[in-house]
């Protein structure tokens, strides 16, 4: 659901302009590539291609995430090495 236009409007729209108080909505719409006409896209039109949308960008964030997590955790390793590492000069460079 899509907020007012405006204050003083109580029309709900998804791209609303406003001139002098009146609400001027623009419908959303697609062109066929085949035939180049202007397809209205109504609720019902348009819930499958938002859903389908909706999955992909889901779907994308997800991944990069999930790609974030693998990096996050191979620069812990990384760190624990060079921790190590470093532990082992330390000691190897004591004076006996």
């Amino acid at each position: 659901m899509f907020p007012p236009c405006s204050r003083t409007c109580s029309r709900l729209a998804p791209a609303p302009a406003c001139a002098e108080g009146r609400c001027i909505v623009t419908e959303p719409t697609i062109i066929c590539p085949n035939c180049n006409s202007e397809i209205k896209l109504t609720e019902s039109l348009a819930a499958p291609l938002i859903e389908s949308t909706r999955k992909q960008f889901e779907q994308q964030l997800a991944q990069k995430d999930s790609d974030i997590a693998k990096r996050e955790q191979l620069m812990r390793e990384k760190e624990k090495q060079f921790a190590e590492e470093k532990c082992k000069l330390e000691v190897r460079g004591t004076p006996r």
